[in-house]
């Protein structure tokens, strides 16, 4: 198994711990309705950040690569609805505009903790970045 499957196995868990909190907190975290207003970033006043270990995952699961920015909509957002929904980034799986702000950031930093292991594990640089900065980054971080 090569390192990027690796880190996107790992990634696939912490994805899967992240629903298990949402689904377990759903009385204070109502769970994402899918509606895609916070996909136009500018408008929503929102940003999506991500880690090096996500977008490995993205690009080894997705088949696709992360793009230029095009603008202050995610890329993936099309007619209101996202089109890679099965590879989201942990920001997409914990942020709802209708859910408690305090259980969202707890989920969060405890996600980011264990994505940021995740990298130090496997030798993969930590980086944070906005997600429509991504795609223009030179140092393609995940080779």
């Amino acid at each position: 198994m090569n390192r990027n499957e690796q880190i996107a196995r790992a990634v696939d868990a912490v994805y899967r711990w992240i629903e298990a909190e949402t689904e377990r907190t759903a009385a204070h975290h109502r769970p994402c309705g899918r509606c895609g207003r916070c996909c136009d970033f500018e408008a929503f006043d929102h940003r999506l950040y991500v880690t090096t270990a996500e977008l490995a995952h993205f690009t080894t699961r997705s088949g696709l690569a992360i793009p230029p920015s095009a603008g202050p909509r995610c890329p993936w957002n099309v007619d209101g609805r996202c089109d890679v929904h099965p590879y989201r980034f942990a920001g997409c799986r914990v942020f709802s505009c209708t859910g408690d702000p305090q259980v969202q950031a707890r989920i969060t930093e405890q996600a980011l903790q264990r994505l940021k292991h995740i990298g130090g594990q496997s030798g993969l640089p930590y980086r944070y970045v906005n997600i429509l900065h991504a795609g223009a980054d030179p140092r393609e971080p995940l080779r």
